[in-house]
């Protein structure tokens, strides 16, 4: 019979089976080795397996993908669309960095996405995280949608508790963010320069607000907060009186 195995695409897989050259990719779920009875199974994307492949414009990822390596589609200009597969628990960092893409949808099942995963993204307009199907956290790292310079809409998820630094960078045609229930803590610069930022609404579960999370925000003039949120903050003694 055929033995199965687990495979990660590699760059070195990429190359030899050309798919550097093509503009419109559909990944298999499945290689079958004939000459050694081997049916391997592709779980992962490997790190920089497709950095800087300048013709590819689509990507359409198999359902047993649950991995995406760091660096992965990292400066794919032209890459204009990406279908995640519904077992997708990690995109790494700068896995997504510098392309071309427009709308993200990422599954539920998604518990980890890296730092610079999406960052110089100037054509990213839309994100949506489709709401958890388990209530763990998910943590979205250091400087994600950094310089998303086009980002209009996200909807971020419901359980997530930290706000890392630069998340939101440079984001200048973002004008309101509004945060699940889970949220606890914003961290330094999590919200930096972003020129048409109108309105933020937090939970009460916010409770950790550095001086400097919210920077650079000219045009800010609403702060939706529920009672009790930064009550372990200093923000809490200094504008206590006038959000409310």
């Amino acid at each position: 019979g055929i033995m199965k195995k687990e495979l990660t695409l590699t760059r070195e897989i990429v190359i030899n089976r050309n798919y550097k050259n093509l503009k419109s990719l559909i990944i298999p779920s499945n290689f079958i080795d004939k000459d050694n009875d081997i049916n391997y199974c592709i779980t992962e994307i490997g790190e920089s397996a497709f950095v800087d492949c300048k013709n590819l414009q689509s990507v359409i990822l198999p359902p047993t993908i649950t991995k995406i390596h760091k660096n992965a589609f990292c400066s794919c200009k032209k890459l204009t669309s990406i279908r995640f597969s519904n077992k997708l628990q990690i995109i790494s960092d700068f896995a997504f960095s510098n392309t071309g893409i427009k709308n993200i949808t990422i599954p539920s099942s998604v518990c980890y996405v890296g730092n610079n995963a999406f960052s110089f993204c100037e054509k990213l307009e839309n994100v949506d995280f489709l709401p958890q199907e388990k209530k763990e956290e998910i943590v979205v790292d250091n400087a994600c949608f950094m310089e998303c310079v086009s980002l209009k809409k996200i909807t971020l998820p419901s359980n997530l508790e930290y706000l890392q630094t630069d998340t939101f960078k440079n984001c200048i045609s973002l004008s309101s963010l509004e945060f699940g229930s889970y949220l606890k803590i914003l961290e330094v610069h999590a919200i930096n320069n972003c020129q048409n930022l109108k309105e933020l609404s937090f939970s009460k579960k916010l409770s950790l607000v550095d001086e400097s999370s919210i920077t650079d925000c000219k045009l800010l003039s609403e702060i939706k907060i529920e009672d009790n949120a930064f009550s372990r903050s200093k923000w809490n003694e200094m504008y206590k009186d006038s959000w409310k």
